[in-house]
C-alpha cells in the first residue's frame, strides 16, 4: 500500500498541529531561527483565529524595571509551586520573560507602550513581585500575516488526530477535513504539537481547549507530568454565569460572616485554591448561599477598572470587546458587581505533555509548546497552568515555550536524515480506527457523552478537595464513559472530530484521576481532605504517566531539590 491511498499526502521539516497562538508565535520563531525550514501548520478550526488568545483581555506576566527577578523566583516556589517547579526552567522563564515581550512586539504583537516607547506595566495586586503588559487582543492578526510572508504553509479545518511513528520516533500526523472529510496524512522531520490544554467543554470561552494534542501524545507514547494540576477554578456570578475577578476576596455566608477572613493566605497569588474549598465546605454546612461583595475587593473596584479602560493601555478592540459583554450583561437587566450569590467555576487547564527545556517530549522529534505542555515541562509547580496563578500568564508560558519549541524543532528538522518515512500500513489503520464511527448505524452520540464526563470532572469534591473515596468514585464514572468509546457513532465529519474531543477528554480525565490517587498529600493546587499536610519526604517528585499496551503505567521520579535555590 502506497501513502498516497491513504489520504492526501504533504510533507515538510516542521509540523505544527494547532493554529493559535502557540502555534503562531512557534511558526514565527522557527523561521528567525533557520529561515529555509519547510513548515506546515494544520488547524481544526481557522488560523488566526482559532485558540484562547483572542478571548480574554490581552494582559501578558510581565517582569518589569523595578521588579525583583529573584524574589519573583522566590515567591514562585514557596508560595505557587510549592517546590515541585524545575526551579532551573523557571529561572530562564524570568531571564527570557522580557526579551520575548520585546520580540513578539518586533512582529507586531501590538504590546502598549508610552508615548517614549516604554512597555507600560500595572500590579495585578500591589504586593505580587511581578508586573502586566496587555497587547490588543486582534494580536495574532500580524502573527498570521508575519508568518505566512516568511513562507509558513497552512492547513485550515483539518482535525489532525494520531501521530505517525518510525520506530520510537515521531514521523508526522494523520487526520480529516472537518468539512468533507478527506484524510490528511503529513510527513515531518519534527512536529510540534501546539493545540492547547484540556478544558473539558465546560466553559464557553475556552470551550475549544479538548486536549487533542496530550491524547494523541499519550496514545503515541509520550509521558504525562503534573497530570494531578488540572483543575483550574475561578468564581462566578451565579444569575449570569459569568467569571468574577477578585470575588473571593469578599465572601461572605448566609449567617452575614466575612468568611474571606478565614483563609490563611492574606496575601494570595492571584486565586486562592483554598477559597474554593472553603466555599464547599460552607455549603455543605448549611451556610449558603455564598455571596461577593464586590465594592470590597481590591481585585473589582481598583484592578479591573484600570485594565479594561483606555485611560492607561489604548486596545481599541479588547475595549470594544468586553464593552459589547458589559452592555449584554446590563441590557439583561444583569448587575456586572455589588452584592451578588457566587458559585466555583470550573476551567481545567490540564496540558500535561512532558517536554524537557526544549519543550521536546519524551518521544524524538515531538515537542509541545504553550498550554499543551505547560503543567507537563514543571516549570511552574504544583498548579493548573497556565495561567499558574498569575494572572496573564498564559501568554507569559506561550512566549517563553513556543520560542524555545519552534526554534529546537528546527535545529533538530535540520539534523536529521532527508529520510522521513511514514508507514503506510500504519497510517491507514490509524484512519479506519478514528473513521469508525462514521460506519456505524447504531451507536452513542458524542454530545450524549460530554455531559457524563463533565459530572465527573466538575463537582469541587471530585477536582479540588479530593478524597481517595470520591477520587475512586469519579475514576470509575471516566471508566464507565471509556467503555463507551467503541460505540460511538458520527453523523457528519463534525461529529466524527467530536467523538475524537470525547476520547481526549475521557484520556485527560482518567490521568487526572489516577495521578490525583497517587499523590497522598495536599501540595499546592491539589488539595486532599485525607492526607491534608503537605510531605516532602514522601512526595518531593513528579508523577509520571504513559501508556503500556493500552494500560495508563504510572512511575515517579524525585524532584532533583539539591541543585535547585529553594529548598523545603
Amino acid at each position: 500500500m502506497r501513502l498516497d491511498e491513504v489520504g492526501k499526502v504533504d510533507s515538510a521539516d516542521i509540523l505544527i498541529i494547532g493554529g493559535g497562538i502557540a502555534g503562531l508565535v512557534a511558526a514565527n520563531a522557527a523561521k528567525d531561527e533557520a529561515p529555509d525550514v519547510d513548515i506546515i501548520v494544520v488547524e481544526k478550526a481557522h488560523v488566526p483565529y482559532g485558540g484562547q488568545a483572542n478571548k480574554g483581555a490581552g494582559n501578558i506576566n510581565y517582569l518589569a524595571p523595578g521588579d525583583d527577578h529573584e524574589k519573583w523566583i522566590e515567591h514562585h516556589v514557596k508560595k505557587i509551586g510549592i517546590y515541585l517547579e524545575d526551579q532551573d526552567l523557571l529561572r530562564a522563564y524570568t531571564e527570557e520573560n522580557v526579551p520575548n515581550l520585546e520580540r513578539f512586539d518586533s512582529w507586531g504583537g501590538g504590546i502598549c507602550r508610552s508615548e517614549d516607547g516604554q512597555i507600560i506595566s500595572l500590579k495585578w495586586l500591589p504586593y505580587l513581585p511581578s508586573s502586566m503588559a496587555a497587547a490588543d487582543i486582534d494580536m495574532m492578526n500580524p502573527l498570521y500575516r508575519r508568518a505566512k510572508k516568511l513562507g509558513v504553509r497552512f492547513i485550515n479545518k483539518v482535525a489532525m488526530i494520531d501521530l505517525l511513528k518510525d520506530g520510537d520516533k515521531v514521523v508526522g500526523a494523520i487526520g480529516f477535513n472537518v468539512v468533507d472529510g478527506t484524510c490528511h496524512v503529513i510527513q515531518a522531520k519534527a512536529t510540534l504539537i501546539t493545540t492547547g490544554g484540556q478544558n473539558w467543554r465546560v466553559q464557553p470561552k475556552y470551550a475549544d481547549l479538548r486536549g487533542d494534542g496530550s491524547a494523541m501524545a499519550y496514545r503515541a507514547g509520550a509521558e504525562m507530568r503534573n497530570c494531578e494540576f488540572g483543575s483550574f477554578h475561578v468564581m462566578q456570578f451565579a444569575r449570569s454565569q459569568e467569571i468574577v475577578y477578585g470575588a473571593e476576596e469578599a465572601m461572605y455566608n448566609a449567617k452575614g460572616e466575612n468568611i474571606t477572613s478565614r483563609l490563611e493566605d492574606k496575601e494570595p497569588s492571584d486565586v486562592d485554591p483554598w477559597a474554593f474549598v472553603l466555599w464547599y465546605k460552607e455549603m455543605l454546612a448549611g451556610n449558603g448561599p455564598i455571596i461577593s461583595k464586590t465594592d470590597e475587593s481590591y481585585v473589582f473596584t481598583v484592578t479591573i477598572p484600570r485594565h479594561l479602560t483606555e485611560e492607561v493601555w489604548k486596545r481599541p478592540v479588547t475595549t470594544r470587546y468586553w464593552g459589547r459583554f458589559i452592555d449584554k450583561q446590563q441590557n439583561a437587566g444583569i448587575r456586572y458587581g455589588g452584592t451578588q450569590e457566587i458559585f466555583p467555576g470550573f476551567v481545567g487547564e490540564h496540558g500535561p505533555i512532558r517536554v524537557d527545556h526544549d519543550m521536546m517530549s519524551s518521544l524524538a522529534g515531538l515537542f509541545g509548546a504553550g498550554a499543551s505542555s505547560s503543567s507537563g515541562s514543571a516549570w511552574a509547580g504544583a498548579v493548573p497552568t497556565p495561567p499558574g496563578r498569575l494572572r496573564g500568564g498564559g501568554f507569559g508560558v506561550v512566549f517563553f515555550t513556543a520560542m524555545r519549541g519552534g526554534p529546537a524543532a528546527a535545529r533538530y528538522a535540520n539534523n536529521v536524515s532527508n529520510a522521513t518515512r511514514a508507514d503506510a500500513e500504519q497510517a491507514d489503520s490509524l484512519k479506519k480506527g478514528f473513521m469508525a464511527p462514521l460506519g456505524r448505524k447504531r451507536g452513542v452520540h458524542p454530545l450524549e457523552l460530554v455531559k457524563q464526563i463533565q459530572n465527573a470532572i466538575v463537582p469541587l469534591g471530585y477536582c479540588m478537595y479530593k478524597s481517595k473515596e470520591r477520587l475512586e468514585e469519579a475514576l470509575g464514572m471516566v471508566l464507565d464513559v471509556k467503555a463507551q468509546i467503541p460505540s460511538l457513532r458520527a453523523t457528519d465529519y463534525h461529529h466524527l472530530a467530536a467523538c475524537n474531543e470525547i476520547r481526549s477528554m475521557v484520556h485527560d480525565a482518567e490521568l487526572f484521576f489516577r495521578a490525583s490517587l497517587e499523590r497522598k498529600e495536599t501540595r499546592g493546587w491539589h488539595i486532599r481532605e485525607d492526607y491534608p499536610e503537605r510531605n516532602d519526604a514522601e512526595f518531593l517528585k513528579w508523577i509520571i504517566l504513559k501508556d503500556s499496551n493500552g494500560e495508563m503505567a504510572l512511575s515517579t521520579e524525585r524532584v532533583p531539590i539539591e541543585r535547585y535555590t529553594y529548598k523545603p
